[in-house]
């Protein structure tokens, strides 16, 4: 008895490092078939397991749209000084090649059949300096204008964008020479100009769809 439990003892010791180590496999060794996909299920595991915070998409151009304002004015002026802060911020006074003036403006809405009127920034640049169209558009939404549903269109030769707070509308267009796709040769005049016009909100003015 005494030897055969000490038989026994003897084969597993033996078993167990075994069991511990790992062999090298043979270049000429048949590799199974689920093997080639054990890699792609770690992967998803490591995803299934990964917090939400980790795991980020970016907002699609809808959901920007709908996000909502987080700043608005006590009046139509007050929202035309703040604006023109922006315009002026996101310029250089300095330089002689760029003009911004203001003067009163009549707008009309683009999903509804009315017309209003406000306040329109004018921003004329004459050389190869940026167009400020992005850095304002920029200052919009960092003071919390929100995207207006609907204001928005793009070509070679301009931009429009629209932002609105509860009770305000803020239109940006920017027009430039966007050069002419069937002629290699040609040479874009330099500058742009960029209009900024704000107005009161119109609960109609809703794009149909």
């Amino acid at each position: 008895m005494y030897a055969a439990r000490s038989l026994l003892l003897a084969a597993i010791v033996a078993v167990v490092p075994a069991c511990n180590r790992t062999s090298p496999v043979p270049a000429s060794a048949a590799v199974p078939a689920g093997a080639a996909t054990s890699p792609a299920r770690a992967v998803v595991r490591a995803f299934s397991i990964a917090s939400p915070e980790t795991i980020r998409l970016s907002p699609s151009e809808s959901e920007q749209e709908n996000r909502d304002p987080t700043v608005d004015y006590a009046s139509l002026e007050i929202a035309r000084d703040s604006i023109g802060a922006m315009v002026r911020r996101s310029v250089n006074p300095a330089a002689p090649s760029i003009r911004v003036s203001m003067a009163p403006a009549g707008f009309r809405y683009w999903y509804a059949a009315d017309s209003v009127d406000g306040w329109a920034f004018h921003i004329v640049v004459t050389d190869t300096s940026e167009c400020p169209d992005v850095p304002v558009e920029k200052a919009l939404e960092a003071a919390g204008w929100a995207m207006a549903p609907g204001y928005s269109a793009d070509g070679p030769d301009g931009t429009v964008m629209g932002f609105v707070t509860r009770r305000f509308l803020c239109v940006l267009e920017g027009r430039w020479d966007g050069g002419d796709d069937s002629d290699s040769t040609y040479v874009p005049e330099p500058g742009c100009e960029v209009t900024v016009t704000c107005v009161p909100r119109s609960q109609k003015d809703v794009p149909k769809w």
